[in-house]
């Protein structure tokens, strides 16, 4: 499982994301969609450890 628990993630005075938790069961499939400069990207940078959370 892949559990998040209050994910915050700032650029200079900008919050892509502020506290946001959240599950993924194993053997789950996930799809991340939205427009473009949403943090998707950004999310998956995150979780892959190869950009810094803020806190």
């Amino acid at each position: 499982m892949l559990t998040v628990d209050n994910l915050t993630k700032r650029y200079a005075t900008q919050t892509i994301f502020d506290g946001i938790s959240f599950e993924v069961p194993d053997a789950s499939f996930v799809s991340l969609t939205g427009k473009n400069g949403i943090g998707k990207t950004t999310l998956l940078n995150i979780l892959g450890g190869s950009d810094p959370l803020s806190r």
